[in-house]
C-alpha cells in the first residue's frame, strides 16, 4: 500500500485542537465576565502572593514543558516521514493491483499460473502481468533462503514469474530479467538484488556465478 497522509486524521487533528484551544481559552474568560468588577478588585491583591499563584507558576512551567515537547516531538516525527518518503524502494507499486492465488492442486501448477496470468493481461487497461510467491518487503519462509558464514543473517528466495520484474517497474543493474524460456530451458536462472549479490559474492562479478539455495540445488 502506497505511504502518504490520510486526510481523514488531519482534519480530526485539526477539529481535536481547535476545540481544545477554545475551551482553554474562552471558558476562563467566559468565567471571568460572571464576576463583578468590585469583587475582583477587592480580591486582585491577595491573588498576587496568595496560595492559588503560588501553585499556578508550576502548572505554568509544566505547560510550557509539555509544550515545547510536543513541538519537538512533531517536528521528529515529521523528518521521520519525509525520509520515509524519499527512501527507494527499489520497485514502483503505483498503480499495481495485487492478486492472492491458492496454490491449485494437480500436477500442472506452473501451467494454471501461466494461464491466469494470461487471462489477466488480456483484461483493458493492463500493461504488464507477472508473479511471486510473496510480494516486496515480506520475509520470505523461514526454510527458504541461502545461510550465511556468520549463521544468523540469510540471503531470501522467492519464486518468480515472467514479467514481475517488469510489472513492479524494478530495474536490472546488470544482466538480464528472467524470461518465459528460463521456466523451461534454464530454470535454474536467478536474479540477485543488490544486496544479496555483495552478501554471497562480495565484491566479485555475481554474473556467472553459482550460489546454493539452502537446499542443494545449485543456482546461477
Amino acid at each position: 500500500a502506497p505511504t502518504g497522509i490520510d486526510l481523514r486524521v488531519v482534519l480530526l487533528t485539526i477539529g481535536l485542537g481547535l476545540i481544545t484551544a477554545l475551551l482553554f481559552t474562552f471558558v476562563p474568560a467566559w468565567r471571568a465576565t460572571l464576576r463583578d468588577a468590585q469583587s475582583l478588585i477587592r480580591t486582585g491583591a491577595s491573588h498576587g502572593s496568595g496560595p492559588s499563584w503560588r501553585l499556578g507558576r508550576p502548572l505554568v512551567a509544566l505547560q510550557v514543558a509539555l509544550t515545547l515537547l510536543l513541538v519537538f516531538g512533531a517536528m521528529l516525527t515529521g523528518r521521520a516521514f519525509v525520509a520515509l518518503l524519499q527512501t527507494p524502494l527499489g520497485f514502483d507499486p503505483q498503480d499495481v493491483a495485487r492478486i492472492v492465488v491458492r496454490r491449485p492442486a494437480g500436477p500442472d501448477v506452473l501451467g494454471v499460473y501461466l494461464r491466469l496470468l494470461e487471462t489477466v493481461a488480456r483484461q483493458p487497461d493492463v500493461a504488464a502481468t507477472g508473479g511471486a510467491s510473496q510480494i516486496p518487503l515480506t520475509r520470505s519462509a523461514p526454510d527458504e533462503g541461502v545461510r550465511l558464514a556468520d549463521g544468523q543473517d540469510r540471503v531470501g528466495i522467492r519464486l518468480v514469474l515472467p514479467g514481475f520484474f517488469e510489472t513492479l517497474r524494478i530495474p536490472v543493474v546488470d544482466g538480464r530479467p528472467l524470461t518465459l524460456a528460463d521456466l523451461h530451458e534454464d530454470p535454474d536462472a536467478a536474479v540477485l538484488s543488490v544486496s544479496g549479490a555483495r552478501a554471497l559474492f562480495g565484491q566479485r562479478d555475481p554474473i556467472g556465478g553459482v550460489f546454493d539455495n539452502g537446499r542443494g540445488r545449485r543456482l546461477h
